[in-house]
């Protein structure tokens, strides 16, 4: 992930990446699955950094893996039971119930 967001600082291009590529699909599925594995390891607040990582910029995710990103997010905020800082320029939301309910909000929009 560090490779391709180092190589994509503005995030995935808009039209893709050419369609016999699998990159972006094995990419798309690496930020899914990057935060199951840190829960399933017991590191609750790196698998929220890493949800983080995977909303915060334009990879073209399907609006279905946005919004499973999202919601499952949104679950490990509520019953993670840690107390995720969010970095410094984020003045809102204020804790892990403000973001997970702004998240569920955005959900429900869509």
């Amino acid at each position: 992930l560090d490779t391709v967001e180092s190589a994509l600082p503005n995030g995935m291009p808009e039209g893709g990446i050419s369609e016999d590529c699998k990159l972006q699909e094995m990419f798309h599925k690496a930020l899914e699955l990057l935060p199951k594995l840190w829960i399933r390891v017991g590191l609750v607040d790196e698998a929220i950094t890493a949800y983080r990582r995977a909303l915060v910029r334009p990879w073209n995710l399907d609006p279905r893996r946005l919004a499973s990103v999202q919601k499952d997010l949104a679950a490990t905020l509520l019953y993670g039971s840690v107390e995720a800082s969010l970095p410094p320029q984020l003045s809102t939301p204020k804790n892990n119930t403000e973001e997970a309910i702004l998240l569920l909000f955005i959900l429900m929009k869509k």
